[in-house]
């Protein structure tokens, strides 16, 4: 699974569109969110 962290700017949507891009080379039209973990604290350097 693609992963990476969440700019301060960007919303989740627009992450995931960057991450899969950067990775995988693919561009999304549907994304179905199957669970987010949005704790602040869980990677120091950002949201993950």
């Amino acid at each position: 699974m693609p992963e990476g962290l969440v700019l301060n700017d960007k919303s989740l949507e627009e992450a995931i569109n960057m991450e899969l891009k950067e990775e995988t080379g693919v561009n999304i039209s549907y994304l179905d969110q199957l669970y987010t973990f949005g704790e602040d604290y869980r990677d120091p350097r950002n949201s993950v």
